[in-house]
């Protein structure tokens, strides 16, 4: 990391060395992983996006973001039986649909019906506008965080809402009880959100909660993209316990985690919240593995149509030491990718317990590329197993003991997630003293 490579230290050469070893390992590669500067990336390159002509007709325009697209998946897409789906046959199904599509919106509308045959989170066309929204680092959501009710594991309640989006502008607070979503229930809706993790921007969502005061609150909520900047942040809890909650896998969040374990180092116990962290880079996950896990522990699989797997492995400078003692994860809903990926490692060498909602499965590795007139097509590459054996993707990664939040404790501002961690930790304070 660089954090780490600074203190290694050496002559000009060796720093040299040093941060360009960095920058290859966390320069981002779109997609949800970087990948390292050893592998062809060639191989994953789309052809440059044709430019459209100034001249060409809306159906001309169409047809070349489409074809651009279909071809794409059709060359790159890592299940080359595409799900079971006739993908030749898709083209011909929605080709016509996108050549009569009045604006970008409905183009990628029905670019993103022919991708949803796939059932592939991953693998979505992304509008000019929408491509805008990912560099801004926002998310089409329709504004808050869910988990059981533990009073009444079949109800949902709502235990953040996220600053700027329109649930808060809607009144909704922490606490409140969702009822159902578009006349579904609450538990039967979001589970259908989680297979499909997307929500098209400018979808309304009915939805029906209940208050403090148990009265009915029925809101409409228009979908949008959430800005979601980076968030970091570090506590001592009682008995010296360290809480960490970072929300990527960046170069960044790689940098400042390596900062925050060297300075702790004598912390009796760890807690890294990884409820709100949506992944990112490949590299990157290897280094945070290594500040937890010795050297070279598997963290998993990559298999890519007609290449090689590429397995995964925690790695550390030399001369940093690693944190040996005893860490809870706590994962939610919203944890996915190289999250995902981390957890499963870290749960799988016994080196934690994890606490909260099973989580997102979303781990495939995904390319993204631009398209011709200033869309971008993200497209899954890889599949990923963990070290053992199992697929994360659809399925997640249960926690060792789930969270059920508790209403009184979300109303007085509680949060059940770090108690119950910290009820845990007591327990183990003496061992995690010594």
């Amino acid at each position: 990391m660089i954090g780490a490579a600074g203190r290694i230290g050496g002559g000009p050469g060796a720093r040299l060395r040093a941060a360009l070893g960095a920058a290859a390992a966390c320069q981002l590669f779109a997609g949800c992983y970087t990948l390292p500067a050893r592998e062809d990336l060639t191989l994953l390159r789309f052809p440059p996006a044709a430019p459209l002509a100034a001249d060409a007709s809306r159906p001309e325009r169409n047809r070349v973001v489409f074809e651009t697209a279909w071809s794409a998946v059709n060359a790159h897409y890592y299940d080359p039986a595409f799900h079971g789906v006739d993908w030749s046959a898709a083209r011909r199904r929605y080709l016509a649909d996108a050549e009569a599509a009045p604006d970008d919106d409905r183009l990628y509308a029905v670019i993103n019906t022919m991708l949803d045959e796939l059932r592939d989170g991953h693998t979505r066309a992304l509008s000019p506008q929408a491509a805008q929204e990912r560099r801004e680092r926002r998310w089409v959501w329709i504004g808050f965080e869910y988990a059981p009710l533990k009073e009444s594991p079949e109800h949902v309640v709502v235990t953040y809402v996220w600053p700027g989006g329109p649930a808060l502008e809607a009144g909704v607070r922490r606490g409140w009880i969702l009822e159902t979503c578009d006349g579904q229930g609450a538990q039967a809706y979001l589970g259908a959100f989680l297979r499909d993790r997307r929500l098209q921007e400018q979808q309304v969502v009915h939805c029906v909660l209940r208050d403090e005061q148990d009265q009915l609150h029925p809101v409409d909520l228009t979908a949008r993209a959430i800005s979601r900047p980076p968030y970091r942040e570090v506590q001592e809890l009682e008995h010296r316990f360290l809480y960490l909650r970072f929300d990527g896998f960046k170069e960044e969040d790689s940098r400042w985690l390596d900062e925050q374990m060297q300075e702790h180092r004598g912390a009796p116990a760890a807690v890294l919240d990884l409820r709100f962290n949506a992944g990112g880079d490949l590299a990157c996950l290897e280094s945070i593995a290594g500040l937890f896990l010795p050297r070279g522990t598997p963290l998993g699989t990559f298999f890519k149509r007609g290449l090689p797997e590429r397995a995964l492995h925690s790695r550390r400078p030399f001369l940093t030491p690693r944190y040996r003692r005893p860490v809870i994860v706590l994962v939610s809903h919203s944890t996915a990718s190289a999250a995902e990926i981390f957890t499963r490692a870290m749960q799988v060498e016994r080196r934690c317990l994890v606490l909260g909602q099973t989580t997102a499965g979303e781990v495939l590795n995904a390319y993204l590329g631009d398209l011709p007139g200033g869309g971008r097509l993200s497209v899954s590459i890889r599949d990923y197993q963990t070290p053992d054996g199992r697929r994360l993707e659809g399925a997640g990664v249960a926690p060792n003991a789930p969270i059920n939040y508790q209403l009184d404790e979300l109303r007085a501002g509680r949060d059940s997630g770090i108690e119950t961690a910290l009820r845990l930790l007591r327990r183990l304070a003496p061992a995690a003293g010594t």
